[in-house]
């Protein structure tokens, strides 16, 4: 009856598939907001599949069988100075009404709670 979480993202077309990652990735498993957002990525808002250099070689030859075309982002920023996926913020309410946070680390920022 009431919200449990509360998600956002700056980045465009990607924005869609980091908020639903980050969706997954608190209720279906259970990660905290901050784990949620650290968790490495995939994004498939162009015709190219783009995954983080994080995401374990099993999975990336999964995408690869299925048919993606996969583009490894690598951890360096383009000169345009912008992570290659969306920077996300989440909040989760747990059951007892406690407030946690987590924010993407590329930006100059920390998540806090009252």
């Amino acid at each position: 009856g009431r919200a449990i979480v509360a998600v956002g993202a700056t980045g465009g077309r990607r924005i869609t598939n980091c908020v639903s990652q980050l969706i997954i990735n608190s209720i279906d498993y259970g990660m905290s907001p901050q784990e949620a957002i650290d968790t490495p990525r995939v994004d498939c808002s162009s015709p190219e599949t783009s995954v983080d250099t994080r995401l374990p070689e099993k999975i990336k030859k999964a995408l690869m069988g299925k048919g993606h075309v996969l583009r490894v982002m690598t951890d360096e920023y383009p000169p345009t100075g912008f992570w290659p996926f969306a920077s996300p913020v989440i909040i989760h309410r747990d059951a007892d009404g406690k407030l946690t946070g987590g924010a993407h680390t590329f930006h100059a920022a920390q998540a806090a709670g009252y």
